[in-house]
């Protein structure tokens, strides 16, 4: 499979570059799919604070599966030993493709959905230092919290994840429909 570089420019901080692996491109303006490895994270894991305790929702060696979105949402798919830990959710402005990849901007807010569909809005204040801070525009901001508002009505009516996301992950951790 071919790699790709994915560029993440959020403003005020350096750019994270990673190395995926491609699974499929839907050419210009389309989904691009591809996977990786967790490795580096701060300390080895990504606690996110559930009913006022936090849990670790991912770590080091845990699988992504990121399926990016010509809209501005990127959503990743988390498995450890193929099993869903649950999705990752990056709110930014809609990706340019580049020569090795592609880059998008991070407009600061992010969602943990965990793997029985409860989730948790991250990274709150630095969407507001940024905007404090002229990181983003209005627009963007404007932009950022109306992808947000999108992402909580999917989830909050069953729509979520999406069914791209569904259909590169392994049977055992797909989500069953709802009825199901």
């Amino acid at each position: 499979m071919p790699r790709i570089k994915v560029r993440i420019v959020t403003p005020g901080k350096p750019d994270r570059v990673f190395d995926h692996e491609l699974l499929r491109d839907h050419g210009p303006g389309g989904i691009i799919v591809s996977s990786f490895v967790y490795d580096g994270l701060p300390g080895g894991v990504f606690p996110v604070k559930d009913a006022g305790r936090f849990r670790e929702a991912f770590a080091d060696g845990d699988h992504g599966l990121l399926v990016e979105y010509p809209q501005g949402l990127e959503v990743i798919a988390v498995t450890r030993d193929g099993r869903l830990r649950g999705y990752y959710v990056n709110i930014n402005l809609p990706y340019r493709r580049t020569e090795d990849g592609y880059e998008a901007k991070d407009l600061f807010l992010d969602v943990w959905v965990w793997a029985d569909g409860g989730f948790t809005i991250l990274d709150e204040d630095e969407f507001t230092e940024a905007k404090k801070a002229s990181l983003i525009t209005e627009d963007e901001s404007r932009f950022a919290n109306e992808t947000l508002g999108n992402v909580v009505r999917m989830i909050n009516f069953h729509r979520f994840p999406p069914k791209e996301v569904i259909e590169f992950l392994p049977v055992a951790s797909a989500p069953q429909p709802p009825g199901k």
